[in-house]
């Protein structure tokens, strides 16, 4: 008979609640972050004890702190589930995910905006590599708009490589809001496993939005508790 491989105890993973801290620099400036997180588990933490392809995140708030910007909000997901199972021949289950809370554009860092995210499509396992394709939605106030209430479809792609004590992933999305402005950014991640409660981040990305385009790029130690 064939083994089936067994997942890992709940209780042998990481804990639910995290505070992170993070050293970045982005369009030639340097930042701090300090994160938290109520509970539970991204696509990028261990995985032993969680499912697989699987995301829920609750009340994630980010401080960042930057030489023109001082200390501020950066960003706040009150909720941010992502549902990324893979088709196969007999079980073809829907991709999906939401996301809402508040967060700074890039290029407009002085307005913390209220948004919604939603977006729905598929996930396949190939080749060892996770693939994911999702039309996606944006709803979002913003009063450096004309018209604050813009509403924005768009394409989330996300390939993603999960093992007992890494993971890597390249994400990129794409968003065309009614007003013609497009937002397109490429995010390049690992997550190393250093102990059961500690992890290191490494990401690399690239944001066009309208005319800009830059690179950011952030080193994050974190802390499950």
């Amino acid at each position: 008979m064939p083994q089936i491989d067994r997942p890992e105890p709940p209780d042998q993973g990481h804990r639910t609640a995290l505070t992170a801290i993070a050293f970045g620099r982005f369009a030639d400036q340097d930042y701090q972050e300090v994160t938290f997180r109520l509970t539970y588990h991204d696509l990028l933490d261990p995985v032993p004890g969680y499912p697989r392809n699987a995301s829920l995140n609750m009340l994630q708030a980010t401080l960042r702190h930057s030489e023109s910007g001082g200390t501020r909000l950066q960003s706040l997901n009150v909720i941010d589930i992502q549902s990324l199972a893979p088709r196969s021949a007999f079980f073809k289950p829907v991709s999906w995910q939401v996301r809402t809370g508040l967060e700074r554009s890039d290029w407009q860092p002085s307005y913390l905006a209220p948004f919604v995210n939603a977006g729905a499509g598929g996930s396949w396992h190939v080749g060892g590599l996770d693939l994911s394709a999702l039309a996606v939605f944006r709803g979002e106030y913003n009063e450096t708009f004309d018209e604050n209430w813009q509403v924005a479809p768009g394409l989330a792609m996300r390939l993603g490589l999960q093992r007992q004590r890494w993971a890597l992933a390249v994400d990129a999305e794409h968003y065309r809001f009614l007003n013609a402005l497009e937002r397109n950014a490429a995010t390049l991640s690992l997550n190393l496993a250093l102990a059961p409660d500690h992890g290191l981040r490494v990401s690399a990305r690239r944001v066009l939005e309208g005319e800009e385009g830059d690179e950011a790029y952030s080193l994050q130690w974190r802390y499950y508790f």
